[in-house]
């Protein structure tokens, strides 16, 4: 393999204020003195035949001036230098010196790039004198001449690299501009690699490669970059080919420095067109650092002369921890020399990198102690900032010294932890982005220790996002976010921490929205099963299930608070993949107890008077009771509060005294839209019945009432609805006695009316009345009494219960406001028609009972007591 060198003078130059030409008055620029080819490693031949200045080759060309004396020269004028038509000359900048003991500089040359001549172009040096004055140049060159191969199996390949002018700052150089020749006698060479490797302090500059065939056509090689290495491929190469490219210059290295070298050397290979047999050209040896006392005529085509220091180099080879055969390319590396004071150490050389191959070579170290230390991982690596020692000795062979050093992989780790207890999560699903929001690598899942480990990461910003939080706990959205440099020297760790998943519901008062502590829960799966016991709702109304896996689950009300129906319906609630509800923390679902109420009111059919007393029931439509014995109150109205939405009927189950039950079931529908107490009413037909109210011994006596003799004669009762009208009853003893009757029927039908009066159903006062009864056998005398009636021989019956012609109504005004219907009773049988004697008689079942026996044994008692007076009656005729 054929190694090339190319060596560049670094100069910093004045420029001149001003220029004329003097090229007529300046001797030995129209041809070169001598011209010395390129042999070896910076070792030069003299050419004797300047017209065999061979394609390829590298030539320096040397030139002896002098500027005729009484010509005056001012700074800025300038002389052109010829440059033979056989040969090309290198691009240069470069300093004129004069021929003293100094070698005083008295201007400088500019190649440019394409031209065949350079410019000299002079300083204020010469303008204190007018005569003697003389110098020396030198530069380089390419030859043009063809030569014939010699062979056919090697093949000339030529480097040459210089600073262009406009590529210097503060005298100091930023860019290298480098040209390479390879193929000059046109042969098949079919594919050609060209590896160059690009000298310390250094850096290619993307996309500046270009070249041509020898007719100027262009050729796109295949361009890999790796490190420190420029590796070319050309494709079917029949001609001779020229490149150029540019590299930057670290000017932090050579800063205090006006003269001195890049190194640069690359190795070429091909398969032949005709055999496909390996071959190689050949070329210089590589050139010495930068160094200002280690270089004799330090600029471009100057002799360069490597101090005698430089005996040695090294290899390092980096690779990855635990596995010594992955190779890590990219690698930045500095060298740092010990000092004479033997603590101190001065870096020497810096920007080294490995190759594709994980190789650093730098075979230019002069004799000393030296660290070389990493100053930027391989991406996807740890920087491993321990100096690797290494001592160039005097008495050294020239040799190669090898090195080694393993960089770990860097890596991110993520610790995910309980939020309330500070236990590790296991379970945990993240995915790795990058600052784009691209997801970089696969996902990756908390292990027993709660972590997650991202390894070999690129520099730049990155974030933990997880996606999938462990059971029973609510994901965690916010990103984590951390920086992976080259220069990281310890894994980055982050934590994150993730509050338990829950399922909350809020009990709540219907009508008013007010949260409703004390209800007890359960929750049930999507099958129904009890999967956690009894939670009851705070002060806030809420009852949390903590810890849930995703699913569907089930709220289920078990005890109700206090003052509230127990709500039996299921309320369900999802619980998603990712631990959350839709819009919240937490999956929230609410459940309202209702404090719907339905009102019954109660009035009397007769007097629309609101009654007292009445007890209901409320059931359902299958007779279910919902509510038991709730009595209407002094309005008449009876209330059942708090009840779900749904169907009901109230159902009476006893009335006041003087008022029969009422059998019909009265519905009302409670809706979950209701904002106000739904009513209903009810109402009832008075009831009457006729009797045989009086009795007389007189057979003229005339009263309201009056009683048949025969027991199956049917009365009348006349009821008298003022509080202080009095009636008379009589018995007459004689059969045609005449008798008057208030009433002239056994069945009275009464009216209903509705009622929403809040009075007393008892309305209306009644007087006691008192009344007398006189009997004789014998006399027909009569007996008067202030009565509202008198027993009759038969027992009163009560001939029927009368409905009111007003339909009973369920339902509600759409405005929210009170539907009522009334219901009405009328007076018992055998009452009295003042309502204000209904609080004498009998209120309850049992009341009502004992009554029922005592009427019954007095009707006896008459009915015995007529009986014998009949008999008296009889034996008295006969005889």
């Amino acid at each position: 393999m054929g190694i090339v060198l190319g060596v560049i003078l670094l100069l910093g130059m004045a420029v001149p204020a001003h220029a004329a030409d003097i090229t007529t008055s300046t001797k030995g620029l129209d041809t070169p003195a001598s011209i010395e080819e390129e042999t070896g490693s910076n070792t030069y031949t003299p050419v004797t035949d300047f017209d065999k200045l061979y394609t390829g080759q590298n030539y320096q060309l040397n030139y002896t001036w002098s500027i005729d004396n009484g010509v005056n020269v001012k700074d800025g004028d300038t002389a052109k230098v010829s440059v033979p038509t056989n040969a090309s000359p290198s691009p240069a900048y470069f300093a004129v010196n004069a021929d003293d003991a100094n070698k005083t500089v008295v201007g400088d040359v500019t190649i440019n790039p394409g031209e065949d001549f350079g410019t000299i172009k002079f300083n204020s040096k010469l303008e204190q004198s007018n005569v003697g004055r003389t110098g020396t140049l030198q530069f380089n060159a390419v030859g043009r001449v063809e030569k014939a191969s010699t062979g056919g199996a090697t093949f000339t390949i030529n480097k040459n690299g210089w600073v262009n002018k406009n590529d210097y700052v503060n005298f100091l150089p930023t860019k290298v501009t480098w040209n390479i020749v390879f193929n000059p006698n046109n042969k098949d060479m079919g594919e050609v690699t060209l590896k160059d490797l690009i000298g310390p302090m250094q850096t290619y500059i993307d996309g500046s490669l270009g070249a041509t065939d020898k007719d100027g056509n262009t050729v796109t090689p295949d361009i890999t970059v790796s490190g420190s290495n420029l590796k070319m491929v050309f494709h079917n190469v029949t001609s001779e080919i020229s490149m150029t490219y540019l590299t930057t210059v670290d000017v932090s290295q050579i800063t205090g420095q006006t003269t001195g070298v890049f190194s640069n050397q690359v190795d070429l290979s091909s398969t032949s067109g005709d055999s496909g047999s390996a071959s190689t050209g050949s070329g210089s040896d590589a050139g010495g650092p930068i160094e200002a006392d280690s270089i004799k005529n330090a600029h471009w085509g100057g002799e360069a002369v490597l101090s005698s220091d430089y005996v040695a180099g090294f290899k390092l080879t980096k690779t990855a921890f635990g596995d010594t055969t992955a190779l890590l390319p990219g690698a930045t590396y500095r060298v740092d020399q010990l000092q004479s004071d033997g603590t101190t150490y001065k870096t020497v050389q810096s920007g080294l990198k490995t190759g594709d191959d994980g190789v650093l070579d730098d075979p230019l170290l002069k004799v000393g102690t030296y660290h070389i230390v990493e100053t930027q991982a391989p991406d996807g690596y740890l920087l491993d900032q321990k100096a690797i020692p290494l001592t160039i000795a005097a008495d050294d062979d020239p040799q190669i010294h090898e090195l080694s050093q393993v960089d770990s992989p860097n890596a991110a780790t993520l610790t995910k932890t309980d939020a309330v207890t500070g236990k590790v999560l296991p379970g945990a699903k993240y995915e790795l982005k990058d600052d784009a929001g691209d997801v970089v690598g696969d996902p990756k899942v908390t292990d027993a220790e709660g972590h997650v480990v991202f390894t070999k990461l690129n520099p730049g910003k990155y974030s933990f996002v997880e996606t999938e939080a462990p059971d029973g706990y609510e994901i965690n959205n916010e990103p984590v976010s951390f920086t992976i440099s080259n220069t990281d020297t310890e894994v980055v760790t982050k934590s994150q921490t993730d509050s338990p998943s829950s399922a909350t519901l809020i009990k709540t008062d219907a009508m008013t929205g007010d949260a409703l502590p004390g209800a007890k829960y359960e929750l049930q799966d999507a099958a129904g099963k009890v999967i956690r016991d009894s939670v009851t709702t705070d002060a806030d109304g809420k009852a949390v299930f903590t810890k849930l896996s995703p699913g569907k689950y089930f709220f289920h009300e078990t005890a109700a608070p206090d003052g509230y129906e127990l709500n039996t319906a299921l309320v369900p609630v999802m619980v998603s993949d990712t631990g959350t509800d839709t819009d919240a923390a937490a999956a929230t679902v609410s459940q309202k107890d209702s404090p719907n109420s339905a009102v019954l009111t109660k009035t009397d059919a007769v007097t629309g008077a609101v009654v007292k007393g009445a007890t209901y029931d409320l059931e359902e439509k299958d007779g279910t009771v919902v509510r038991e014995a709730a009595d209407t109150d002094e309005k008449g109205q009876v209330a059942f509060n708090k009840l779900n939405p749904g169907t009901y009927y109230f159902a009476e189950k006893s009335s006041p005294a003087a008022y029969e039950v009422n059998e019909e079931r009265v519905p009302v529908t409670i809706s979950s839209t209701d904002t106000a107490a739904v009513n209903v009413a009810q109402k009832d037909q008075p009831v009457t019945s006729s009797s045989s109210s009086s009795s007389s011994s007189s057979s003229e006596s005339s009263s309201t009432s009056s009683t048949s003799s025969s027991s199956e004669s049917s009365s009348t009762s006349s009821i008298s609805s003022s509080s202080d009208s009095s009636s008379t009853s009589s018995a007459s003893s004689s059969s045609d006695s005449s008798s008057t009757s208030s009433s002239d029927s056994s069945h009275s039908s009464a009216s209903s009316s509705i009622s929403s009066s809040h009075s007393n159903h008892n309305s209306g006062s009644s007087s006691d009345a008192t009344s007398s009864s006189s009997t004789s056998s014998n006399s027909g005398s009569s007996s008067s009494s202030s009565s509202t009636s008198t027993p009759s021989s038969k027992p009163n019956k009560v001939s029927s219960i009368s409905s009111s012609s007003s339909s009973m109504t369920s339902g509600k005004i759409a405005n929210g406001g009170v539907t009522s219907t009334s219901s009405s009773h009328g007076p018992k049988s055998g009452s009295s028609a003042k309502p204000g004697l209904q609080r004498y008689l009998p209120q309850t079942n049992e009341q009502k009972s004992l009554a029922a026996m005592i009427i019954g044994l007095a009707i006896f008692g008459i009915s015995l007591s007529l009986w014998e007076w009949n008999r008296a009656w009889l034996r008295s005729l006969k005889h």
